[in-house]
């Protein structure tokens, strides 16, 4: 039986988690969804993807986990999404300073997983780092500027409107779809669900349509907006091919 190591530490205020094999072959960070944490997301995924042999770290998101605040604390949702951007742009940085400290030296490489939210963040990791093999993308979007919600009342919109406009701007300068010429890693796959309505696979459908120079799988499965079984042991099997 394969031993795992399973480790807890800060690292300049990063909560992190990671699951080590006695012999690693891969680094992968994870990353949660909204109002996740790493405990969570390590306990669904974190031994499967280290039997076959990865060194797997989570973090918590920013705002998320031990470094719980508000609005995602008390998932107020609509200042949530408002603000999730800020989070994915915050916790994509952190996995590059925590990679950079404490990881390079020992992997020259690593990829990267993400669900829904955490996705948001596997994909905008790809204008950031040229260090990226492979990225996974479960539930989530390429196309941040169309999965931008923003559902507030007339009143409470007015009150927001320059936090609104900022956060347009954020994102437009965030947005792979914008950037597509920009992107790094050497392949993805984005796994989505054919009845979601939180982020419709559309989105990723007509990414890969207008970008189809970028090496990718995109595979649908029968589901709404959350993981299932079927789609998490695709995920593990395409990943057996490249470890």
């Amino acid at each position: 039986m394969m031993k795992v190591n399973i480790n807890t530490y800060t690292h300049e205020k990063i909560p992190v988690i990671e699951y080590v094999p006695d012999k690693p072959k891969k680094l992968i960070f994870i990353n949660h969804g909204i109002y996740g944490s790493k405990d969570r997301l390590m306990h669904l995924l974190g031994m499967p993807l280290a039997k076959i042999g990865y060194h797997v770290v989570a973090i918590d998101a920013d705002k998320h986990g031990t470094r719980s605040q508000e609005p995602f604390a008390s998932r107020d949702e609509k200042k949530a999404n408002l603000f999730m951007f800020d989070v994915i742009k915050k916790t994509a940085n952190d996995i590059i300073r925590l990679y950079e400290d404490k990881y390079l030296d020992a992997f020259s490489t690593f990829d990267v997983l993400g669900i829904s939210m955490g996705g948001y963040t596997a994909y905008y990791l790809t204008l950031l780092s040229d260090q990226i093999t492979t990225v996974i993308a479960m539930i989530s979007s390429p196309n941040f500027s169309a999965s931008l919600k923003l559902d507030f009342a007339e009143t409470q919109k007015k009150s927001l409107e320059e936090e609104i406009e900022r956060v347009r701007n954020t994102v437009m300068t965030m947005d792979p779809a914008l950037r597509p010429h920009e992107i790094r890693a050497q392949k993805i796959i984005a796994l989505n669900g054919n009845n979601d309505s939180i982020v419709p696979k559309r989105h990723t459908e007509k990414f890969f349509e207008d970008n189809p120079e970028i090496p990718h799988i995109h595979k649908v499965f029968d589901t709404g907006h959350r993981i299932t079984r079927t789609m998490s042991e695709y995920m593990i099997d395409e990943l057996k091919k490249t470890v």
